[in-house]
């Protein structure tokens, strides 16, 4: 009988790490002259995301298992809706049997069923007078203004009596030293490179440097509440990410400032217009085609590079903790280079049909126009109210021919600028080979990329005529 292990404690500390082991124990134990596969998660249970259970859940559907053993049925899931799924699942008669130890559980009878759901919903209760015991702790804290989260920021470091902030002497003229850099210079990457050669510095990827150095605490406030909730279709409350300057509460005075008041304005400023700045020239082994050009369509987060071990493909991914698809948003670099390549062929094809008269929008449809107009004008001259409405209808199909013909209309000075871009083969031959004329080609003529899963969901062109996202097929 093949068998499946799944093991699971909600956080790393010693006390879970021994519980851990006694729960492997036990499984094992309960398995023995079986063939057995092993599940360990440190994770929540009321997250329904979890790897190790998808993977176990994986293999049931292959029909990889016979049997799933588990210590107690809430190490599979403290969910309601997500234990009643697994419950549903498990009882079916072609769908491996499960064992719970502890609970003794059959779920093949009427009556295991029900002792399931009970015991599932005293987990839920259980889980949730757990969270409410945090929430008021975490509320006692505020109230009192002491910092929460293990660790102090780059710069500082607890008190003894860890209530508060000081500044850490080590540290904080590094820390100062990078905040004048950044006000001197506007970027980020050159920071880093040198923040990773800093003892003890954990500002590793420009997020964690954005969070650091946005943060309201370098200039002596009190922040809290760096998430907030938005509740999806389903009902499912989803945690997203503010920007690194906007908390829920924010309290001045409450420790000494890293920097000034005035220097945290200046640093929000140019974090803000970061969003929209113009890609900069490509840095060879830093910086790649499609850097700050391409974002998730989950969370609208930009996507990260990442190269995988045997190093022959570049991929991108976002990098976002509470993206609902950041587990499956992650695609190759070059299948997104490619699909900005076909965008900007068929565009210089319309572009070109265009210039020469033949597009079907180059001159408008003025006989159409003039039909429309004719008929208007015989109906209104019979004097007939029955035929208000078609006259009504006709007025709007008119105005509406007009506004097409209009706005496709492409004047002599844009199509010049649009053929000097887009320029003939040899100019696209040469950027395609050359990485850092590829990338000032697509700063050039494009704005921004969306990913959705594995594939391109649109495109959207810097030029006056693919000014809205069209997309690829």
């Amino acid at each position: 009988m093949r068998v499946g292990l799944y093991a699971r404690v909600s956080s790393e500390s010693d006390e879970q790490e021994n519980a851990l082991t006694q729960q492997l124990d036990r499984l094992r134990a309960a398995a023995v002259g079986h063939e057995a596969i092993e599940f360990v998660e440190v994770m929540s249970g009321t997250r329904d995301d979890r790897p190790q259970l998808a993977r176990l859940m994986a293999a049931c559907q292959r029909g990889e298992l016979d049997r799933v053993i588990c210590t107690r049925l809430d190490r599979l899931s403290r969910s309601m809706a997500n234990g009643a799924e697994l419950l549903t699942y498990f009882s079916a008669p072609d769908t491996p049997s499960l064992l719970a130890l502890d609970d003794s559980l059959d779920l093949a009878t009427p009556s295991g069923r029900l002792m399931a759901n009970i015991l599932i919903s005293f987990a839920v209760a259980e889980s949730d007078r757990l969270s409410e015991r945090v929430r008021h702790g975490k509320t006692f804290h505020r109230k009192k203004l002491v910092p929460l989260g293990p660790y102090a920021p780059f710069g500082y470091r607890y008190n003894d009596q860890r209530d508060n902030y000081e500044l850490n002497p080590e540290t904080a003229p590094q820390a100062r030293a990078l905040v004048d850099r950044f006000l001197k210079e506007q970027t980020i990457r050159p920071l880093l490179r040198d923040a990773v050669k800093i003892p003890g510095c954990s500002l590793h990827n420009p997020c964690s440097f954005r969070r650091w150095i946005g943060n309201p605490t370098l200039a002596g406030y009190r922040v809290y509440g760096r998430t907030y909730a938005v509740r999806d279709s389903k009902g499912k409350l989803t945690k997203r990410m503010r920007q690194p300057w906007d908390w829920a509460e924010i309290y001045p005075d409450c420790h000494p400032p890293l920097i000034s008041k005035a220097q945290h304005q200046q640093i929000v400023k140019i974090l803000s217009n970061h969003r929209n700045r113009t890609r900069s020239a490509l840095s060879p082994k830093y910086v790649g085609k499609l850097t700050g050009l391409v974002s998730c369509g989950n969370c609208g987060r930009t996507l990260y590079y990442q190269h995988v071990e045997d190093k022959t493909y570049r991929y991108l991914f976002c990098h976002g903790n509470d993206c609902v698809g950041a587990k499956k948003t992650r695609i190759r670099a070059d299948v997104v280079e490619a699909a900005i390549w076909r965008e900007l062929r068929q565009y210089k094809e319309q572009l070109l049909a265009l210039a020469l008269g033949n597009h079907p929008d180059a001159h408008g449809d003025c006989s159409s126009e003039q039909a429309l107009t004719q008929q208007i004008k015989e109906l209104e001259a019979q004097g007939d109210p029955d035929f208000a409405e078609a006259i009504a209808k006709k007025k709007a199909r008119l105005a509406k021919l007009i506004e097409q013909r209009i706005t496709s209309k492409v004047t002599a000075q844009e199509r010049n600028a649009m053929e000097q871009a887009l320029a003939g083969d040899h100019f696209w031959e040469i950027a395609q080979e050359d990485a850092s004329r590829c990338r000032a080609f697509f700063s050039e003529l494009v704005e921004r990329v969306v990913v959705r899963g594995h594939e391109v969901e649109s495109i959207t062109l810097r030029l006056p005529s693919g000014g809205e996202a069209s997309p690829c097929r």
